[in-house]
Formats: structure tokens, C-alpha cells, sequence
């Protein structure tokens, strides 16, 4: 007799599978799409003459913060988990997010991150408990990201190429896109059982603060600081002003369409729309982004050891 236990096990692990393969497929056309769509508008040769260019102490400064970021997420995401009752240990959480950082380079990072950090923590706490700490958490990030935008949006509209069309659309695109986003976790916190559903309100609201909420605040300022530290690193220093002020445009971006395999592609193309008020040509503006996420990349490559790590046994 077929015992439906197993047989629903893996009918969830095949569609999960599946599924992770379809988006992986999806998103490697988009990113490649995106690339060749952004290479016939720029001179490549040009753009490896700008990287050329590049402070080795910059990339160095940039590996420092990308570490601290890391940190910095882990201690987040114990905050949030003590609000929902379960204490992982901080170390565990930090091998957690790096391993995760790590798997997410070569997939859908959404997914890849998601289903690491759930696998090893499931011996700290519920299903319910993982899965709602880490909703919390990808919230916590943009909620204050969409703040950073909304009240920089004056400044925004006071740069010298705000009447174009092009770029006014951009930001109107990522607002629309952030009330959307809002509109739609209502109905998923709804959905949560009551202590759950409770617990989650108390922790976005007034509870948070400043717990959660001012990490996710240091993060982003830590990621706005990659982003000019790539930029002073190839000797970039009358518009670095400028770029601070639109980094958290094309990280909210790329927040919300998380279209591509670790941002590549989707980054470089909003970086070349919502940049363009900086007075860069789209080379010097894509190097940068390059720069960011390469060194990212350098940062996440030493998560890969912790799958060889295992637990002592209890």
C-alpha cells in the first residue's frame, strides 16, 4: 500500500525542483537578453579601458564592507527571529546567509536564498516560524529602502535631466511598483495563522523600531557605500555626490524585479537609465555597476566553504 506521506513528499520536492528550473531557465534568457540588449548601446572596449582603471584599495574597502554586510543581515534576521519566539545561534545565522549568498550567485537568488536559509535553520524553529522571519526580514529591507526613495524624490526631480521622459518613467515605474508590492503583503500576512498574523504587525510596526528597522537603515547605507566606493575607485569624484544621491533608485529596482541570475543585467540596465542624470556616460555607469557586483561576488565566493562544514553532533 503506497503510503501518501512519501508520495506527497516527493510530488513537492519534484514540483519544487521543477519549478526552480524553470525560473533558473527564465531568468539566465533574461539576464543574457538584458546584456545584449545593454552591449549595443555601449563600446565594450571602452568599458574594460574604464575598469582598467580601478583601485585595488577601493576593491579591498569594498570586499570590508561587503562582510560587514553580511553581519549586518544576520543580526537583522536575529532580531526579527527573537519577535517570533525562537533564538537561532548568531554564527549559524551568519553561515546561513553567506552559504546563501554563495548558492545565489549561480541561480535565481530569490529561491536559492530562500530555500538555504529555510534547510539550515529548520532544526531552531518551526516551518511557520522560518518562513514568517523570513518575510519579515525581506520586508524590513524594503520598506525602509522605499522611504530612503520617497524622500529623496524631491532632490530627484530637481536633477538637470528630470524632464526626460525616459527617466521620469523609471521612477514612476519603481513607485508604482513599491505600492504594488505593499498592497500585495496585506493579504499574505492576512492569510497567517492569528499569533502569527499578530506577531508579524507588532514587528512591522512601532516594535521594530529601532531593532530591525535601523539595521536595514545601516544596510542600505552600506550598499550606497559600495556603490561610491566602485565609483571613486575608477578616480570618479565631481559626480560622487550625485551617485550617492541615486544609488537607492537602482537598488529599489532591482528589489523589485528580481529578474535575472544575481541581479546581473537587471542592475547595469537600471544603473544606465536612473543614472543618467549624473553626467556620466553610460560606460563610466555600467563599470560602476560592474565594479558592485563583482565585488560581491568575491565577497559571497568563501560562503561556498561552509558546505563542507558540518555540525557537531549533540
Amino acid at each position: 500500500m503506497r503510503r501518501p506521506g512519501i508520495s506527497f513528499d516527493r510530488q513537492t520536492a519534484a514540483a519544487a525542483l521543477h519549478q526552480a528550473l524553470h525560473s533558473l531557465w527564465t531568468r539566465l534568457l533574461v539576464t543574457l537578453g538584458l546584456i545584449t540588449v545593454l552591449g549595443n548601446r555601449l563600446n565594450p572596449e571602452k568599458v574594460f579601458t574604464i575598469l582598467e582603471k580601478f583601485d585595488k584599495s577601493a576593491g579591498l574597502a569594498m570586499l570590508a564592507v561587503n562582510i560587514i554586510l553580511i553581519l549586518a543581515f544576520a543580526k537583522r534576521w536575529q532580531l526579527i527571529a527573537s519577535g517570533l519566539d525562537f533564538s537561532p545561534p548568531f554564527a549559524q545565522l551568519v553561515r546561513t546567509i553567506w552559504l546563501a549568498g554563495f548558492l545565489g550567485q549561480f541561480g535565481p537568488t530569490l529561491l536559492i536564498a530562500e530555500a538555504v536559509r529555510f534547510r539550515m535553520l529548520r532544526k531552531h524553529a518551526t516551518a511557520a516560524q522560518l518562513i514568517l522571519s523570513q518575510i519579515l526580514d525581506r520586508i524590513s529591507g524594503q520598506i525602509v529602502l522605499f522611504l530612503i526613495v520617497l524622500l529623496l524624490l524631491p532632490l530627484y526631480l530637481t536633477q538637470q535631466q528630470a524632464a526626460s521622459l525616459k527617466w521620469l518613467l523609471g521612477i514612476a515605474g519603481i513607485i508604482l511598483l513599491a505600492i504594488l508590492t505593499i498592497r500585495l503583503l496585506g493579504p499574505r500576512i492576512r492569510k497567517l495563522p492569528h499569533s502569527g498574523a499578530r506577531q508579524a504587525m507588532e514587528l512591522l510596526g512601532s516594535k521594530g523600531l529601532p531593532g530591525h528597522y535601523g539595521l536595514s537603515l545601516i544596510i542600505q547605507l552600506l550598499l550606497v557605500l559600495n556603490f561610491s566606493l566602485a565609483a571613486a575607485g575608477l578616480g570618479i569624484r565631481d559626480q560622487i555626490g550625485t551617485l550617492l544621491l541615486m544609488a537607492p533608485l537602482v537598488f529599489a529596482a532591482i528589489t523589485l524585479l528580481p529578474l535575472s541570475i544575481s541581479d546581473w543585467g537587471t542592475r547595469e540596465t537600471a544603473a544606465a537609465i536612473l543614472l543618467s542624470p549624473s553626467g556620466l556616460d553610460i560606460e563610466t555607469i555600467v563599470s560602476v555597476s560592474v565594479l558592485y557586483g563583482l565585488f560581491h561576488l568575491l565577497a559571497a565566493l568563501p560562503g561556498g566553504l561552509f558546505l563542507l562544514y558540518r555540525p557537531p553532533r549533540t
